[in-house]
């Protein structure tokens, strides 16, 4: 098999058979499924189980019996897998037809890029919510909720450090001209749905061969991982002429002003917030330039001040991460010293992305 998906569920179970439907109505077979359920609480694992009896494709199902989270579910199916290339698949996805075929036709047919995403669109899964898909799908409410906001083109990064899915809530056929031809370079890309090229994957691997941080538990592994890509001198790249639909959990806001994210925030749960700010500092400490540090040393610092001081204000449950942080400073020394010995880009080749 030239191809490997992983999915990683948790208390995903009405987002399953849509998924699986996606999955049927693919024009490219060529690949191996393998799930790993993260001890879900409704019937995610009842649901698999039902969809699984009907594929043709070779599969693995593994049912964890504690939650690993994000990061560790997916390194542990990373380190089973042995397929020219992997894609990350998140379980609240419904893919184009010839999503996967094009998609593995693109890495196929150009070595310098690394990993690939399509144009992830937003899907409005409040439609389909109370629908029976036990009866079957109703395909024409499914079509209704397909929007034609854009999810995600990929990662950007300023000169703060922060990054965001870009072009967010913005809607394609609006934004459609401002790019020219059908790709896009990108800092990294959104942890949804990516595809990678393993050779090249395996490079930017911690010391242990995992993919992802499992101190992190979720969010935020994909830009770590953008970070590590990069430094590595490996291209990550948006098609723009595939696409796929994602209904995410913890989307940011439309506005890059600092008023609109801290209102979208409230609409996130304490959960998500507390493990994307503890994560976005773990993330900078670990992957970041000491020359670059320097010279963007006020961007960062008064971008770090206003979330401090609002968080300590209006959100202080969240500063508890930095508790966990203490703990792990050990540990994450030694990544930051793996990660620095593994890199092949100066701290030059990095500023343009966000200068």
């Amino acid at each position: 098999m030239k191809l490997s998906i992983q999915l990683v569920t948790w208390n995903g179970a009405a987002y399953i058979p849509y998924l699986f439907d996606s999955l049927r109505k693919q024009n490219f077979f060529d690949w191996k499924l393998s799930i790993l359920d993260n001890a879900s609480q409704d019937n995610t694992v009842e649901r698999i189980k039902h969809e699984l009896s009907s594929v043709s494709i070779p599969f693995e199902f593994i049912e964890n019996k504690v939650n690993e989270g994000f990061a560790g579910g997916h390194n542990r199916l990373f380190k089973k897998n042995c397929s020219e290339y992997v894609l990350l698949l998140n379980q609240d996805m419904y893919l184009g037809p010839d999503c996967l075929q094009r998609m593995l036709a693109y890495l196929e047919t150009h070595a310098e890029i690394s990993a690939v995403s399509p144009r992830l669109m937003r899907w409005d899964f409040r439609l389909l919510e109370n629908a029976d898909s036990k009866a079957g799908i109703d395909q024409e409410l499914l079509k209704r909720s397909f929007t034609d906001q854009i999810d995600a083109l990929g990662l950007k990064i300023f000169r703060s450090r922060r990054v965001v899915e870009q072009y967010t809530r913005q809607n394609w056929s609006e934004i459609r001209h401002m790019f020219v031809g059908n790709n896009v370079l990108v800092f990294g890309l959104s942890g949804a749905f990516p595809l990678y090229r393993c050779s090249d994957l395996k490079e930017s691997l911690y010391a242990n061969g995992s993919l992802f941080d499992e101190s992190y538990h979720a969010y935020k592994e994909d830009v770590d991982l953008a970070y590590r890509l990069l430094s590595a001198g490996k291209s990550s790249l948006v098609l723009l002429d595939i696409f796929a639909y994602h209904d995410r959990s913890g989307a940011g806001p439309r506005e890059m002003e600092d008023m609109e994210a801290a209102k979208n925030k409230r609409l996130q749960s304490e959960w998500v917030r507390y493990h994307s700010y503890k994560n976005h500092l773990m993330t900078l400490y670990k992957n970041e330039y000491g020359f670059n540090f320097l010279l963007d040393f006020f961007w960062i610092l008064w971008y770090e001040l206003k979330k401090f001081f609002w968080l300590l204000i209006f959100d202080r449950k969240v500063l508890k991460g930095f508790s966990e942080i203490f703990r792990e400073r050990g540990a994450l020394q030694e990544k930051r010293k793996y990660i620095k010995a593994k890199r092949r880009l100066s701290w030059r080749n990095l500023r343009p992305w966000w200068l």
